[in-house]
């Protein structure tokens, strides 16, 4: 046992080791093996990770999956990719350009396979965000990049995440064939047969926009603001999604200001019923419709 518990500490150390080279604190590294500790022990199984400093949630994956953490299984996006004037880029990898782009694909298909992660997905950034200073309309990759880099991951066998807040940026993304739409709360209806036409599916995060819109005073009157705006259109457009069949999987966008602590999934639960989805769906949308759409359903 006590030869174990040593194997286990060195293990705990050489992570430790990779986090800080990736010029990220110890108490960041504490509250990720926290978090996915917390959250196995309450009931998620697997995580999607869609963002995260230095692609260290690759690197976290790859413990997990050691058993050198104990937690939820994470399947890593790591960092998301994104333009210069992208929304968040404390968590990004800075691409503007086709070549920078294939660059970055192909960095991130090396990343996973050099630590065996073997359901793969990236992340991009294609409009601001409530909590960003940044313009949330326009598509930050005009629609031939975004068939780009949806066609290069397809090919090496990933799938592809979006961050998209305005109509112009999702309606671009849906066009390009984005696996999933992460936030999505202003789609037109044509969009939303589009849609399930192509089998993409809407990730809403429904209840951190209502937190946020909720923290007058806490937050700025900017980001509140923002946030009660994306609160409204997702309402409407979550209610026609569900009317018209259209892919609905269980998200959250933990980390985000005034979440609270790990797990947060069920707190969007309780905002998908407030937002009348039936609780079987919720269930659903948090087991069955997520495995499919990570590629886990076996």
């Amino acid at each position: 046992v006590q030869e174990r518990e040593n194997t286990n500490y060195r293990f705990l150390q050489l992570i430790y080791k990779k986090m800080l080279e990736n010029d990220v604190n110890e108490k960041c590294a504490d509250s990720i093996i926290g978090d996915i500790e917390n959250s196995l022990k309450k009931g998620v199984t697997t995580i999607r990770e869609v963002g995260s400093p230095k692609d260290l949630s690759i690197e976290t994956a790859f413990a997990v999956e050691k058993g050198w953490i104990k937690g939820s299984r994470v399947i890593p996006c790591g960092s998301a990719i994104q333009s210069i004037y992208g929304h968040v880029p404390s968590i990004g990898t800075i691409a503007n350009t086709k070549d920078e782009l294939l660059y970055a694909i192909r960095e991130k298909k090396t990343l996973f396979v050099k630590k065996g992660i073997r359901c793969q997905w990236i992340k991009i950034m294609d409009t601001g965000g409530a909590a960003g200073l940044e313009d949330v309309g326009p598509s930050m990759y005009d629609l031939d990049q975004l068939k780009f880099i949806v066609h290069e991951a397809h090919r090496l066998h990933m799938k592809v995440a979006v961050h998209a807040v305005s109509q112009e940026g999702i309606i671009e993304c849906i066009k390009a064939g984005i696996d999933t739409i992460e936030h999505g709360p202003d789609i037109p209806d044509e969009y939303l047969d589009m849609m399930k036409e192509k089998g993409l599916t809407l990730v809403p995060t429904l209840a951190i926009y209502k937190i946020l819109s909720e923290n007058k005073g806490v937050l700025s009157d900017f980001m509140v603001e923002r946030s009660a705006l994306v609160t409204r259109q997702q309402k409407s457009t979550f209610a026609r999604a569900m009317e018209k069949g259209v892919k609905i999987a269980l998200g959250t966008d933990a980390g985000s200001p005034c979440f609270g602590s790990q797990p947060s999934a069920f707190k969007e639960m309780l905002v998908m019923q407030d937002y009348g989805m039936p609780p079987e769906k919720i269930i659903s949308s948090a087991t069955l419709t997520s495995a499919e759409v990570l590629g886990m359903s076996e």
